[in-house]
């Protein structure tokens, strides 16, 4: 799960992304925006979607 799965640190606390999770978190809490990642986050983060998306 090492390619769909990070510490993503946010407002100096570390959290686990768990993409393959994402599904089931309601819309109406993904409308708030909570703040922003470091670019380097931001990159982890969206090669952890990618790869559920489609595969690498």
């Amino acid at each position: 799960m090492q390619d769909v799965q990070a510490l993503i640190e946010f407002e100096r606390q570390e959290y686990v992304m768990d993409t393959p999770n994402l599904l089931a978190v309601p819309a109406s809490l993904l409308r708030q925006h909570a703040g922003r990642l470091s670019t380097s986050d931001q990159m982890i983060a969206e090669s952890c979607i990618e790869f559920v998306l489609r595969g690498y």
